[in-house]
């Protein structure tokens, strides 16, 4: 949302949603790869608690993988 709804306007539990188009480049080598997403206030990273949703010691959620076929 780009810094439209600051986290102090967010409610527990409020789902928040970002629309987001990915255009991988035709000579991206083959694999997987996972696409995070770190939350911050300020120039301060805010922390990851839900146990399973970050990579560990990162502070950055793992919002999807995809693979990349030749």
């Amino acid at each position: 949302v780009d810094g439209a709804l600051p986290l102090s306007s967010w409610r527990p539990g409020q789902r928040i949603a970002d629309e987001q188009s990915l255009r991988v480049p035709e000579h991206m080598p083959p694999g997987e790869y996972t696409i995070y997403l770190g939350v911050f206030f300020g120039n301060q990273r805010m922390p990851v608690r839900r146990a399973g949703a970050h990579d560990a010691g990162q502070d950055r959620i793992r919002v999807t993988t995809f693979r990349v076929v030749p």
